[in-house]
């Protein structure tokens, strides 16, 4: 449901500006913590709605931010407060123009894989353990 997405990002960006960043900020905001331990946004080098949805989410991936997300689209979720000791949720971002990545985006590939396992792990045990 494409509104029901975009409206996690009003808190961001106005409803008028439709398009790609729009429903990635949107789909960031509604699905970490709650479907996924991290977000990664992924695209083109040079693509500039890539770029732009990057720097309207490095500042907001942060549990007031999801907060702020689900206030906007009329929701409260008070069991976010679990996670207010991580100071941001795992988010990244990467640009491919088809060569192999250099040293520091591997670097940055990592990074946010340890901290999306540490998220997933505080989810798993938010849940009460696996389910299948």
């Amino acid at each position: 449901d494409l509104d029901k997405t975009m409206a996690h990002s009003t808190h961001i960006l106005p409803k008028e500006l439709k398009g790609e960043p729009g429903m990635m900020v949107g789909m960031a905001m509604h699905d970490s913590i709650d479907k996924y331990a991290g977000i990664i946004n992924i695209g083109p080098f040079g693509c500039m709605p890539v770029r732009y949805t990057e720097s309207l989410l490095n500042p907001q991936m942060t549990v007031k931010g999801k907060k702020d997300g689900l206030e906007e689209a009329g929701h409260k979720d008070e069991s976010l407060n679990e996670f207010e000791e991580y100071e941001t949720l795992p988010f990244l971002t990467i640009e491919s123009d088809g060569n192999p990545y250099p040293q520091i985006i591997n670097a940055r590939i990592e990074t946010f894989m340890l901290q999306a396992k540490r998220m997933g792990d505080k989810i798993i045990e938010r849940n009460g353990g696996l389910k299948n």
